[in-house]
């Protein structure tokens, strides 16, 4: 999804399709050929023109940025000092589908992308704590899952084209790596999969702007500044 804080005071061009791509709205957009035919599609990193204004999907997808999680633990075992879970837990996150790859929890676990179930294992240690004493876990985790019963759409059908924006603008997004931290300020770039991100690919991949506004359990859209 794309909104604009500011937008751009270069109005949004309009350019041939990549008909390979799958793209959505606030995706980073790119040239390249397509056999012979020059075309713009979904950016790799490496040269990144604009923002997508279009969208070419099968389905959607949509965020979970530090999705909080609390359990209480009754049956806790002492090892070396340590109170730790003596079994398994599982723990249902808000959303089912999720993909593997966006997933990022601040206690490592097992994930069952298709339910949305994140199994603890067995012995590790309770940080969860009231009045001093162990009493459970306590956990974040960020995702991108997919959104069932929406069938997909394409905005390009017919007219084969995609409009991108361009110049200085101030936009909010979920099209960001749900797996990195987005302190403001922050410069940012685009990750192989046309997606906004923190993590520099290589030396030779351009930075687009900086994080305006960080994700939150809240709002789980990164505010940017595009500068390209």
């Amino acid at each position: 999804m794309l909104k604009f804080t500011q937008p751009s005071k270069i109005l949004p061009a309009s350019f041939t399709v990549d008909p390979s791509d799958t793209f959505e709205p606030g995706m980073a957009a790119q040239m390249k050929l397509y056999g012979n035919i020059a075309c713009v599609g979904v950016s790799d990193g490496r040269a990144p023109m604009g923002i997508i204004d279009d969208i070419r999907v099968n389905s959607f997808s949509a965020v979970a940025y530090n999705e909080d999680h609390k359990v209480i633990v009754t049956d806790a075992t002492l090892v070396s000092g340590r109170l730790v879970t003596s079994r398994p837990i599982y723990i249902p996150l808000n959303n089912p589908f999720i993909f593997q790859e966006s997933f990022i929890s601040s206690i490592p676990g097992d994930l069952n992308t298709k339910n949305g179930i994140l199994t603890i294992l067995a012995g590790t240690e309770l940080n969860l704590i009231e009045s001093g004493t162990p009493i459970g876990l306590s956990l974040f985790c960020s995702y991108r899952f997919s959104i069932t019963g929406i069938p997909g759409i394409d905005t390009t059908n017919g007219s084969g084209r995609i409009s991108v924006h361009y110049g200085p603008m101030f936009i909010q997004t979920d099209q960001f790596e749900t797996n990195m931290q987005y302190p403001i300020g922050a410069p940012l770039y685009i990750a192989e999969t046309g997606l906004f991100t923190t993590r520099k690919i290589e030396e030779n991949y351009p930075p687009v702007g900086m994080v305006t506004e960080p994700p939150s359990g809240m709002h789980s859209f990164l505010g940017v500044y595009w500068r390209v």
